[in-house]
């Protein structure tokens, strides 16, 4: 199920979600962001400090935002 989300948001099918595909994520889940917060979101998801989320790092960003609608999994 989370690599079906994660390929849902991964619109250019790098295997990674940039800050273009995060601000559609935040956007599809409710949540209004700017480039700051987004770049600010991956960096404390990011593991290896690439800049981008790989689909092991998108769990926990995924479960965050959850989280933050009151929802669980």
């Amino acid at each position: 199920v989370l690599a079906a989300r994660f390929a849902r948001f991964d619109t250019n099918q790098d295997g990674v979600l940039g800050t273009e595909e995060v601000a559609v994520l935040l956007t599809e889940m409710g949540f209004a962001a700017d480039h700051e917060y987004i770049t600010a979101l991956i960096t404390k998801f990011d593991e290896n400090a690439d800049g981008v989320l790989e689909c092991h790092e998108f769990g926990p960003l995924f479960e965050f935002l959850r989280a933050a609608q009151g929802l669980s999994s």
